[in-house]
């Protein structure tokens, strides 16, 4: 089937829509385009076609490149159309319409009836527009064939509009994980970016209570502070740490390519999540970041309130649950995997484990391959 993943805003060669879906329906025969912003025309390593478009910087820039992506769409003449943001499904239902035997489906990792709540200062605004965005998805999702979501409590939203609406998370990109874990992986690692000031301040909180109770341990930090904003300064983490003297506590390794960053993470016994309630009360994540760690045997550590992390950790016993997420209860549970560390080793196991037999793309690739083409 010849099918076009519709990007107004993905690079060319994205983790999820490219590394992960386009490649995954390559392997099942498909003839698979990807549309790509300030890219040029080509057939990539892997079989797939980049069909890039110029699209100009700002909001005003984005709109000048529908024209040029609905061109796209009728150069290619797709099968199945699989729209990766909101205006790109706009795109592929006026396309659908004129083609109504093409298929259309959303591919949704993102909680779009909140999006601009996370966004905007104004909650009142933020609301409003939030709710004209969801009558607008809706309104063509009960028009379209398929919807692919990222999480449990993304899919319960969504099954409330269409019933063809699945679980197809964020999981490693499996060309990034070679072999099996390293068998003498410890320590803490957080992976990521911080995003908000508060997930830096709980960190920071979070050493000043191990220093107090008398434990020394590292928490390294894979990423953290804005790899643009702090390129060439001192991050505010490092500030921080050492202003409330605590800098013995976190070993800052930065930001690396994605192939760099997996081998670096491999080495660690823990991945520690950011805590995204915090912030934003209710939007329950699981990020890349969540299955790359399992896919290289490290447990989790998340909290309670992020209930589907806490679903799979519970699951599968592959991590450790803050009751909270604050510095206190982070604390806790660092202070009780280095006091057991045979229990943080199972964990990553079972993590391991959870990541070979289920959360892997060869496990859900023919799903995702069905739900595109017949479902």
């Amino acid at each position: 089937m010849r099918i076009l993943n519709v990007n107004v805003n993905h690079p060319a060669k994205d983790k999820r829509v490219y590394h992960k879906i386009a490649k995954t329906l390559k392997k099942y025969d498909n003839e698979v385009f990807c549309t790509a912003k300030d890219s040029s025309d080509r057939l990539t390593e892997d079989g797939i076609y980049i069909k890039g478009f110029r699209r100009p910087q700002g909001r005003f820039g984005r709109f000048l490149s529908y024209p040029k992506i609905m061109r796209i769409c009728y150069e290619v003449g797709p099968e199945a159309i699989i729209a990766h943001e909101p205006d790109a499904l706009v795109i592929g239902y006026l396309y659908h319409r004129k083609h109504p035997e093409s298929r259309l489906i959303f591919d949704s990792h993102e909680y779009w009836n909140r999006y601009f709540w996370t966004r905007m200062n104004s909650k009142a605004i933020a609301r409003f527009l939030d709710l004209i965005l969801f009558v607008i998805i809706k309104y063509i999702l009960r028009r379209s064939n398929a919807v692919l979501t990222v999480t449990f409590s993304m899919n319960d939203v969504y099954k409330k509009v269409i019933a063809n609406t699945f679980f197809m998370p964020n999981m490693a990109d499996s060309s990034m994980v070679n072999g099996e874990p390293l068998s003498d992986r410890k320590g803490i690692v957080y992976y990521g970016e911080f995003l908000y000031d508060i997930q830096r301040r709980v960190l920071i909180n979070t050493a000043k209570a191990l220093k107090g109770k008398g434990i020394c341990c590292k928490i390294s930090i894979l990423g953290g502070d804005n790899q643009y904003i702090y390129r060439h300064k001192q991050p505010p983490l490092a500030l921080e740490a050492e202003r409330e003297g605590v800098s013995e506590y976190f070993d800052l390794l930065g930001w690396h390519p994605m192939e760099m960053a997996m081998q670096i993470l491999g080495k660690y016994g823990m991945g520690l999540m950011r805590f995204d309630n915090l912030e934003n009360p209710g939007l329950h994540c699981m990020s890349n970041k969540f299955f790359e760690c399992m896919s290289l045997g490290l447990g989790i550590i998340s909290s309670k309130q992020s209930l589907d992390a806490a679903q799979v950790i519970e699951e599968e016993q592959c991590g450790i649950l803050c009751d909270e997420e604050t510095a206190e209860s982070l604390a806790s549970v660092i202070a009780h995997l280095i006091e057991h560390p045979a229990e943080a080793k199972r964990y990553g196991d079972n993590a391991y484990e959870a990541y070979i037999k289920k959360y892997n793309w060869a496990n859900f690739g023919s799903q995702l391959n069905w739900i595109v083409t017949k479902a």
